[in-house]
C-alpha cells in the first residue's frame, strides 16, 4: 500500500501539472536572454556565506571552486514549487595535497541532513549539496555556474512525446511489475520479506534509479524522456518510499526473530 492513496483522477492531474512544458525559463530565477537575476544571485550568495559560516566551518580546508544550479527550475519544465537543486563544487585536493576521499565527502553530505535551516527562494526550496570538482554529476544538462553567471550546459526544449493520459499507462505497467516482482518474493510467515528477499528487492529498486539517472546524465533532454518520467511518478506517488520502508521493516522483523 503507498503511503497516500491517490485515485486515477488526481493521479492525471498530477501528471499534468508535471508535464507543464515553458516556452522560457522560471521568471522568477531567469531573466528574458535566460541570465540569472541579480537579486536571485544575491540571495544565493547569501545562502553560501551562510552555509560557510553555520556549515561548512567544520571543514576548513574545502576550496570552493563554483557554485552550481541544476534541477527542473533550470529547465523549461518547472513548476511554481520546484527544488533549486544548488550544488557546492570543491576541489578533490585539499591545501596540503592530501586527497578529499569519498568517505569524507560523504561525511559532509549526510550532516546536511541535520541542517535545520532550510533556504527558500520565492516558493522554491534550495537543496543543497557538495560535489568533487571531478565529480561527473558537474557535467549533468541544464547546468548553470553562479560564480561564473553562464550556462555550463544550457537548457533544452521541445516537446513531450507522450500525453499525460500515455504516461498514466505506462506507469501502471512500471508500478505493476514492481508490485509483482514483490509479491513473488520469499516472505516469513508470508508477510515480512526474507534477507534475501531484501536484498533482491532494493537491487531492484537500484535499478530502477539507476535507469533514470542513467536517462538524466545521458541526454540533455532527459526532462521529456520515459524512464526519467516513470521514475519521477514512482517516487511522486510514494511508491518508491512505501517499498524502501518495506524492506526497512522486514530487517527490523527478521532481526527480532533472532
Amino acid at each position: 500500500m503507498e503511503k497516500k492513496t491517490y485515485n486515477k483522477t488526481e493521479k492525471l492531474q498530477m501528471i499534468a501539472q508535471m508535464m507543464i512544458n515553458h516556452r522560457c525559463l522560471c521568471p522568477e530565477v531567469f531573466d528574458e536572454k535566460d541570465n540569472l537575476l541579480p537579486h536571485v544571485k544575491a540571495k544565493i550568495d547569501d545562502i553560501v556565506d551562510f552555509l560557510k559560516e553555520d556549515y561548512l566551518k567544520a571543514f576548513p580546508r574545502l576550496n570552493i571552486l563554483d557554485i552550481t544550479l541544476q534541477g527542473s527550475l533550470c529547465s523549461h519544465v518547472y513548476h511554481d514549487n520546484s527544488d533549486i537543486d544548488m550544488f557546492i563544487v570543491v576541489d578533490d585536493i585539499f591545501p596540503d595535497n592530501q586527497p578529499l576521499t569519498e568517505n569524507i565527502l560523504n561525511k559532509i553530505n549526510k550532516s546536511a541532513g541535520y541542517l535545520a535551516y532550510k533556504p527558500f527562494i520565492y516558493t522554491h526550496p534550495v537543496d543543497f549539496g557538495i560535489l568533487y570538482y571531478r565529480n561527473k554529476r558537474i557535467k549533468n544538462f541544464n547546468t548553470y555556474s553562479v560564480l561564473n553567471e553562464q550556462w555550463k550546459s544550457p537548457p533544452h526544449y521541445q516537446e513531450f512525446a507522450f500525453t499525460p493520459e500515455e504516461l498514466y499507462a505506462e506507469y501502471c505497467i512500471y508500478s505493476n511489475n514492481l508490485h509483482k516482482f514483490t509479491a513473488e518474493l520469499e516472505k516469513t510467515n508470508g508477510t515480512f520479506l526474507t534477507s534475501p528477499s531484501c536484498r533482491k528487492l532494493d537491487a531492484y529498486l537500484q535499478n530502477l534509479r539507476d535507469e533514470a539517472f542513467d536517462a538524466k546524465e545521458n541526454s540533455p533532454t532527459h526532462e521529456y524522456s520515459l524512464a526519467y518520467n516513470l521514475y519521477r511518478l514512482l517516487k511522486k506517488f510514494g511508491t518508491y518510499t512505501h517499498f524502501l520502508n518495506y524492506i526497512k521493516d522486514s530487517y527490523k522483523n527478521n532481526i527480532r526473530r533472532k
